[in-house]
This record gives C-alpha cells, structure tokens and sequence, in this order.
C-alpha cells in the first residue's frame, strides 16, 4: 500500500481522465470501510489517489505520455485543452518541473507503481531529557517532529539524553504469526495496534529483545519507543513472518501522516508590505513538522526586518506573494537562508587520499557516528584558496570501526592534505528533498540584501519561478542537486560580489533551466568557483544593459571547477560583453549554441560548438587548419606572416631555436585586434601553442585578415624554420551569389 495525497474525486471504479491511479491492497483482501472494484477479474479494495503524468487513461506513465506533455508545454492554466495531471508540481504551467516528474515515474502503473507518489516512513516526535527508562510520552512536549524514513536515529540533536517516539502503520501481505525484534541501546519498545509486542526497557548495552503475535493481513498500528542515556547510540527493529525473512523493517510496508500545509497566516503573518512579518513566519517554520510546506498568501508582501532560517527539510509555496527585506546587517540580510545544521563536535584528521576512496584514517566514537547518519565531509586544501577545503560532501556513514570511517561517495579525484585538517561532522537534519517556489524578492531602499536564497549542505532542491529584484538569486555551497528553473528578475549590484544569478561553490549537480536575467550592472551572471562540478545550463537569457565595455564576464568559471556545459544561451547586450573567463585558476567548460546580439569583446572559440554573433554564425564543425612552414633569416627586428582570411581561434607553433625571439603577436592587417601571443625568455621555450580563449579574436566583420609577427631584440641563427599551425572559421559572404545571364 502506498500513501498518497488523496484527491476530491473517490467515486468507487472510476478512472474517468487517466489522472488517477489505484492502491491495491493483496488479492483477497478487503477493507470493509472502503469501496471496491474488480480489476483483472478479482475484487479488490482501494483508493484513488492522483497519478501525474498519466494522459491518455491507460493507467501506465509510458513514452505517449511524454507527447503529451511535449505538445503542452509551456500551457497554462487558463489555455484551452490544458491537462492537469500534466502539471505535477500544481503551478499552473506545463514546464520543465513536469518533464523531471514524468521521467521519474515512467513505468509506472496504476495498479503496481514501483516507486510511491510520496514519502513513506514513520512520524517521529523528538525529545530531550534524562530518564532512566522509557518515559510517558504523553506528558511530554517534543522538541521537533515530522516524518521520517524508518527509525533514523541521525535526525537527534544530540547524544545524550534523548527519546523517540514513531507512530505510524504497518502492512502486512498474509495473516499468520509475525515476530518483532527490537535491538538498542538503551530502552527500545515495540507496539502493534496498541499492544506492547517488544519490551526492551531500561538502562542497557546493545541488546536485543522480540515478542510475537497472530495478526490479519492488512494495515495495523505501529509505534516504536526508545530514549538513550550515554553510551552508544544504537536502534535495529526488524520483523519476520509468513513469506518474511527476517529483516530490517522496510520503508516500503510502513506509512505515517504526510505533512501537511503550514499557513504562515496562521502565526500572525500579515502581508501588508509594513508590518514586520519576520517573527511571525520563522515561528511558523519553527512549528512545521519535516517535510512540510510554508505557505504564502497570494498578493501578500511580507515585509522582513530579518532574513528567515531554514535548518530542516521545508518547502516553501510563495503563492507569487512577495519577500520583502529590509536590513542591511550581515548575515541577517540573506533573506532565506537553508542551511542543514551540524554537530557541535568536528572530528578532524590528516591524511592524503587518493581517488575512489571511501574510507578514512579518523577516530571516532562508534556511539558517536552509526551507520547510517548523515555527516558532511571535508578533506584536503583548496589550492586556490589556503583557507577553504578542497572537496565537501553530504554523505552518510556505512561503517565506523572506531579508528576508521567508511562512507557512501567516493572522493572523485586525488587530494593532497595541504595546510587544513580534514574533517568530518554529524548532521544533525538534512535540508533536503525540498522545493522552493513561486516567490517574488524585493529591499527596502538603501538596504543590501546579500543573497535572495543561501542553500548550504542540502541536497535535492529545486527552486522555480523566482522573480522581482535579486542581488544573488541563487547563492549554492557544499550541496548536491540543485535545479533553478523558470526564474525571471532584474541583478543589482550592491556590492563586489553581488548582481548575480547563481554563485556556488563545492557544488556537485546544479542544473539551470529556462532563466532570465536583466541587468545593468558589469557584474557575473553565472558565478562558478572552488570545485563546482556537473553543472548544466539550458535556456539561458541576459539582458546585459551595460553600456559601457565590460570588465566582468557573463559566466565566470574558475577554482578547478569542471564538467560544466551550458546551451541554448541568449545575451542581448548594450555595450561589449566577455562570455566567459577563468582568470588564474583553471576551469573545464563546454558551450553548446551561444548567440551575442552587439558586441563582443571575448569568447572562447575552441570550447563552443557555435557562437552567432555580428551576422555571422562560427561553426566549430566547418573550422580549418592551416599549416606551413617560414624560414627566420637573421637580424629581423619585425617578421610577418600571414597566416588566413578569417577569424582565427588557436595558433601553435614549433622552431628550431628561439634564441633571440623577445615577443610573438597577432595583429590584423589594418592595424586592429593585437594580440599578444607570448613574452618569451629567449632560448627557453621550443614549443608554444596559444588558443584565443580569452580574448575574442578581433572584429571579424571589418577586420577579418591576420598577421603573425615574430620581434626579435638580437640575430636569430640563419636556418630557424618557423612551423605555424593555424585554426580559423572562414568568413564567407552573407549575400547570396550573382546570377549570370546566357546570351543568345
């Protein structure tokens, strides 16, 4: 049985519009408080739930299904033919959210999915206290509570002195006498329907109990109970029975409540754009349980004298409402700030390690990290940056010896230790498995927003339909999948680092989508450093408003960041754009499609498959080489050669000798467009190739021919032959050719 979010239709057998799917219980079972109906022949019971994505009401998320959602994309709401069960994220268009959620459940089928619509798991209340059995939670009030995937110790916020309670439900396939086993340090207890069936209480080492009992096939009541005092933390509760091995109690067969909205109006929020909605709305997030969406009223601006903190695994639906700030002070002016929070206590270590490692020299309590728990690992020194690691990951604990500690991602490349420790540090709730959504940003006047919405140590966020006025959007350290879709604002730049889209760093997996950005300011769009990595942007559009020539870049890509690709990127620029630049700090990129319309003053030709710009479109595909050999007669103070018509994106070269060489250069052959090649140490260098990644290799439209120049300060030796290589895009004439005439 899967639990799902129900919808308003349940008519008994109908499949009307193929936007509803089935949950079956077993052949032969009936829930007598539920309808039935007859499918494959056999009665069964069941509830309809909302299957996204399935058009065509053949109950099965299949490639026509995808036809659909092709034919409708970009649909709304209000356009004629739309289909709702297209629109898996309920924002009222058919955009590329729907394509992800579709490719996430094609397969699946009415009647058998093979993934749940939703999260399965437990609900958990969390407390603290000193006991020294199993106290009556009744009496107590929980520090947090929400859902959780089975019986997650990791979710604690501290080590000692703690409890848990887990109330959920439990399906069971076949009737027949189930065994329950509950394992833990300290007191643990198991209840079915109410009935105590494990008693494991009190004071105690790792221990484990079990209680049996005959019960029906069906849904039945589940609670688990456990508080820990000192010592190792540790909790198994595993089960066994007719056609069940024994085993650790799967997620698959558990269900407890799923979250429900939370309405900041209703902890006093009141959107009017004056009163100071900041306390009202971090009390609401406060009070949501995990996995549960902050919601906003419709044309409501909340004004936020202090940005809001999200440490747990909230959503947010914006409703289009509006996100006012208003302070400047730092780092209260991130106006949402999504953060998973740590440990107190950073384990820390030396040790250089190698790629596809997973396990490391560091001791560590084994009550201290269990398997299982999220932690966030750092290791290495950034060598662009002394005083920032090399490599961070959100991981989780496979095994932990005591003097080692084994995790579930390999490190991907070699790291050498440097001048910082390694380290490694519990989290104690993951910001994670969230969206963000249709929300509008806007300051106070004279205010300084520093980021629109700070993501630190999360993983598996999507972010859509942001608008209004952004500083940085998007600002993205140590996480992993992050999708920015759909998002439309004007950039200002407060400060040095401001008038941004995204920035991120130790980024792994940053997909960007269908966004548009304004700007007036000579300031990054896309700002990629310190090992950001498997980034993709698609539909990228820059309204560069800058009239001035620009000293900034459209992407900076730089700090070893690599496995980067964007396409299908729009810049309608006022004055002189560079498309991309890595300064010192090396970077690995690819462009697919780029078109510029006004100038451009840099693009790195060899790494984009086709640049459109000035009228004439550079195809990497139709790219020529030229290649020939010069001889160096001795004494020149100034040797030409011509190398092509056209706009040349990369020069090598090879000579015998270079003893008396001083400078090599480019200059088109009406004097524009220098370029210098190289400031050579005479006698040192025998081999140089240069590619124009960095500088845009001139005004290709008036100034299209190319000369080499070789200075020389003394004699070079008679017989140098100079070796000149040379790759460039051919221009040829836009105007279609002339007809001729046959004379009679």
């Amino acid at each position: 049985t899967y639990v799902l979010t129900p919808t308003n239709n349940t008519t008994a057998g109908s499949l009307n519009d193929g936007t509803y799917a089935v949950v079956i219980h077993p052949t032969g079972v009936h829930n007598l408080t539920s309808p039935s109906i007859t499918m494959g022949g056999v009665d069964r019971s069941y509830s309809f739930y909302r299957l996204y994505g399935e058009t065509n009401g053949n109950s099965t998320v299949d490639f026509n299904d995808f036809l659909s959602l092709q034919n409708a994309f970009g649909a709304t709401s209000a356009s004629p033919g739309f289909v709702p069960g297209l629109d898996s994220d309920t924002n009222g268009v058919i955009d590329f959210n729907d394509f992800l959620a579709l490719q996430n459940r094609f397969g699946q089928t009415a009647e058998a999915p093979k993934t749940p619509l939703s999260t399965t798991g437990t609900d958990f209340g969390y407390y603290e206290g000193t006991w020294t059995a199993l106290p009556n939670f009744a009496t107590l009030t929980p520090v947090k509570t929400g859902l959780t995937h089975n019986f997650d110790l990791s979710i604690r916020k501290r080590d000692t002195n703690y409890a848990f309670i887990w109330n959920g439900a439990i399906t069971l396939a076949l009737a027949g006498t189930y065994t329950f086993y509950a394992a833990s340090d300290d007191g643990s207890a198991l209840l079915i329907d109410g009935q105590r069936v494990v008693n494991n209480d009190g004071v105690h080492s790792y221990i484990a109990a079990s209680g049996s009992l005959s019960l029906s096939a069906g849904t039945h009541t589940l609670t688990v109970q456990h508080f820990q005092s000192g010592g190792a933390q540790q909790l198994s509760v595993s089960y066994q029975g007719p056609g069940v091995s024994k085993q650790p109690i799967p997620d698959v067969v558990l269900s407890g409540v799923i979250p429900t909205n939370v309405y900041v109006r209703d902890y006093s929020a009141v959107g009017d754009g004056s009163t100071n909605d900041a306390t009202a709305i971090q009390a609401a997030i406060n009070a949501a349980p995990d996995g549960a969406t902050l919601v906003l009223d419709a044309g409501k601006t909340y004004k936020l004298n202090t940005g809001l903190t999200m440490g747990r695994p909230l959503s947010v639906e914006g409703n289009n409402a509006t996100l006012l700030l208003n302070t400047s002070a730092y780092p209260q002016n991130e106006t949402v700030y999504y953060a998973s929070p740590l440990a107190a206590t950073a384990y820390t270590w030396k040790q250089t390690v190698k790629a596809g490692q997973t396990t490391f020299n560091v001791p560590v309590s084994t009550d201290v990290l269990l398997p299982g728990d999220t932690v966030f690992l750092q290791l290495g020194t950034d060598v662009n940056d002394g005083t920032q690691p090399n490599w961070g990951e959100v991981c989780q604990i496979v095994a932990n010896t005591g003097s080692t500690v084994t995790v579930n991602i390999a490190v991907p490349y070699d790291i050498s230790q440097g001048a910082r420790s390694n380290s490694i540090q519990r989290i104690t709730d993951v910001a994670q498995n969230v969206s963000f959504r249709n929300v509008a940003f806007n300051y106070v006047a004279g205010t300084k927003p520093d980021a629109n919405l700070w993501l630190e140590r999360t993983r598996n966020v999507t972010i859509s339909n942001l608008s209004g006025q952004f500083t940085i959007m998007a600002n993205i350290v140590d996480s992993q999948n992050v999708t920015v879709s759909d998002c439309h604002g004007t950039l200002n730049k407060l400060a040095s680092s401001s008038g941004r889209m995204v920035t991120s760093w130790q980024m792994d997996g940053l997909n960007l989508y269908n966004n548009t950005a304004t700007t007036s300011a000579d300031a990054a769009i896309v700002f990629l450093e310190s090992w950001s990595r498997n980034v993709t942007v698609s539909g990228l559009t820059v309204n560069w408003g800058n009239a001035a020539v620009s000293n900034q870049d459209v992407f900076h890509i730089t700090g070893n960041s690599y496995d980067v690709f964007a396409d299908n990127v729009t810049i309608n620029n006022a004055g002189s754009v560079n498309l991309v630049q890595s300064g010192a700090q090396p970077a690995s990129y690819r462009f697919g499609s780029v078109s510029v319309s006004g100038a451009v003053k840099s693009a790195p030709l060899a790494a984009i498959a086709k640049l459109t710009t000035g009228g004439k479109t550079y195809d990497a595909s139709k790219m020529q080489n030229r290649t020939f050999t010069v001889p160096i007669s001795a004494n020149w103070t100034d040797h030409q050669v011509s190398l092509c018509s056209g706009v040349v994106e990369s020069v090598s070269f090879t000579l015998s000798s270079l003893t008396g060489v001083n400078t090599i250069f480019v200059l088109s052959s009406n004097g524009a467009g220098f370029q210098l090649i190289g400031t050579l140490a005479a006698g040192k260098v025998s081999n140089f190739q240069q590619a124009f990644g960095t500088d845009y290799p001139f005004d290709a439209p008036t100034a299209p021919d190319k000369t080499l120049h070789i200075s020389t300060g003394s004699s070079v030796p008679a017989g140098t032959v100079l070796s000149v290589s040379v790759n460039y895009y051919p221009l040829t004439s836009s105007k279609p050719a002339a007809k001729t005439k046959r004379l009679a």
